[in-house]
């Protein structure tokens, strides 16, 4: 196997690992033992891991022991701060440059969200809702910005599985979303861009408020 292969394949093992949560914030990456179980050596592990912790997944200290990093509410609320201003472009893009492919797309997403919300399906519900925010950055046809907000996501949707506020938020954002793709399949740009970015300013408003509320006392997210 080709040293960029095994890189690859370990890049990929430790993302997805990390993204479904089967590493903690602040667990441990041993490279060792990461190696043996792919059957790999060391060095694409080390390499792979580099990669992560250039986009923000993992964070190493001065004695190069690697761990998954841990958001602290600043940080998720910065990452807020960027993802409000780009999906709004993106969302103004896509009304601009291919309203009427990526409201088609929007529609069955929209329909599959409501689904999953009326049946209490998280998890179906999160699936929707990623098709529905990567059919507008396509749409958008920006593929630098893209790009960011893909990092900026894969720093957060780690935290999405066991967030209360997702399910409390599932039914209203539907409608939110509902507003988002209407926008777009009229190519106006600018309700594209107000939609999404009350959208996304209503979720980071009760993010906030569930952290403030019940995570910070707790002594978890600082």
């Amino acid at each position: 196997m080709a040293q960029d292969t095994r890189k690859h394949l370990a890049y990929h093992f430790l993302k997805d690992a990390i993204l479904e949560q089967k590493y903690s914030p602040g667990q441990a990456l041993l490279e060792e033992t990461i190696a043996t179980e792919l059957g790999i050596s060391r060095t694409p592990v080390r390499e792979a891991i580099r990669e992560l912790s250039r986009e923000g997944l993992v964070e190493t200290s001065p004695n190069r022991r690697a761990v998954v990093r841990a958001l602290t509410t600043l940080e998720l609320l910065d990452i807020f701060e960027i993802k409000i201003r780009l999906e709004g472009l993106c969302a103004a893009h896509a009304a601009e440059r291919s309203a009427k492919a990526t409201a088609q797309e929007l529609a069955k997403t929209v329909k599959a969200m409501a689904a999953a919300a009326k049946a209490h399906d998280k998890q179906a519900y999160l699936r929707a809702d990623e098709a529905f925010h990567a059919a507008i950055y396509l749409g958008a046809k920006n593929d630098r910005v893209q790009e960011i907000i893909n990092d900026l996501n894969a720093q957060w949707h780690r935290m999405r599985q066991g967030m209360a506020a997702i399910e409390s938020r599932m039914e209203t954002a539907v409608d939110e979303h509902q507003r988002i793709a209407q926008a777009i399949g009229a190519g106006d740009p600018q309700a594209a861009e107000s939609a999404m970015r009350v959208h996304l300013e209503n979720l980071r408003d009760q993010i906030r408020s569930m952290l403030e509320d019940f995570v910070r006392p707790l002594g978890g997210v600082a």
